[in-house]
């Protein structure tokens, strides 16, 4: 995209920006998500839905995502293309990364405590903390690669991106406890169908919500590409 960074001008008008943005994720959210619950029925195996949930339709959620994010970023990425292959990977790795960490950090805790690991205890902030962090650093480190900013406006996007996953997780713990509150019968006791939906629904929140705090991030860095113009350092 040759669209010159002097004439991105996004920052003028933030709520139409904001609602731009959001809608990266919501489309391919909604759409990913119907396609994954209607794959889903009362017999399917928990391996199986691993499959759908971190390997299929992430990988395919993300690189929409990063297709639409394109179209918004203009002057601040090398290539469209390069942008939504590194949001694509990114996401797929980051999910995988993220949900590794946090089964890590639950079996050292059940191992430690001896008790079990318990979704309701406040300690459980903590793998799911640690887990989102790294999902979110490993989305926002290749994110940093296509990104045509000077050093420090990508460690601010890393960051930004580590804090926003962490947070992304805390929502995900929150529903995880709602859902086994809601149910009254224990959370892994539900339906395949019904759970699996359940957790289609609070990806998709983690994902607006990461989304959601970096667009406030970007929309400051648009605001300093704008100002400065031709003088913004392309790397």
């Amino acid at each position: 995209m040759d669209q010159s960074i002097a004439g991105f001008a996004p920052a003028a008008a933030p709520r139409q920006f904001r609602r731009d943005w959001a809608l990266t994720v919501v489309w391919p959210g909604l759409g990913c998500s119907a396609v994954a619950v209607a794959m889903i029925g009362d017999d399917l195996r928990l391996e199986d839905a691993g499959i759908i949930f971190l390997l299929g339709m992430p990988a395919i959620f993300w690189f929409a995502v990063g297709l639409l994010q394109a179209r918004l970023l203009g002057g601040l990425i090398e290539r469209p293309l390069g942008w939504a292959l590194a949001t694509g990977a990114g996401g797929s790795f980051a999910l995988i990364g993220g949900f590794a960490v946090f089964a890590a950090l639950t079996v050292l805790v059940d191992v430690i405590s001896g008790a079990g690991y318990d979704f309701a205890h406040p300690l459980a902030l903590i793998p799911f903390g640690l887990g989102g962090a790294i999902a979110g650093a490993i989305l926002g480190f290749f994110q940093t690669l296509s990104l045509r900013v000077p050093g420090r406006a990508r460690r601010m996007w890393l960051g930004g991106s580590t804090v926003a996953g962490a947070l992304a997780f805390f929502l995900l713990c929150a529903g995880v406890n709602a859902m086994a509150l809601v149910s009254g019968q224990g959370l892994f006791d539900l339906a395949p169908r019904l759970f699996f939906a359940a957790a289609a629904a609070l990806l998709l929140a983690g994902a607006l919500l990461h989304n959601f705090m970096m667009g406030l991030g970007l929309q400051r860095l648009l605001a300093w590409a704008v100002y400065l113009g031709p003088r913004f350092p392309r790397r």
